[in-house]
């Protein structure tokens, strides 16, 4: 069975620019993280596979900090419970 993969070149289908930013990368792992997890079988897989790239794009634009040419943090936002919390990006994909 074929593992089914996000690559960068899906990525950059879906945003405005050509040329990979350096948190691209931590994105697209958080994409397929995202699509691993995605047990919806009743979905498409495109539609699976876009639901991640999607979500991962909203987590990007959502922290101004993330755009390209910047590093990512140590500690990344993260909502739980009712409030934020610091989590070690590590942690988190």
């Amino acid at each position: 069975m074929k593992k089914n993969v996000i690559y960068l070149n899906d990525w950059l289908a879906i945003h405005p620019y050509t040329t990979v930013c350096s948190s691209d990368t931590f994105f697209v792992e958080l994409a397929n993280k995202l699509y691993a997890a995605c047990h919806l079988e009743e979905l498409p897989e495109t539609f699976r596979k876009n639901l991640s790239l999607y979500v991962a794009a909203y987590l990007k634009t959502s922290f101004p900090a993330w755009d390209c040419g910047k590093d990512l943090p140590l500690l990344m936002p993260v909502y739980m419970a009712g409030a934020f919390h610091s989590i070690p990006r590590e942690q988190i994909i």
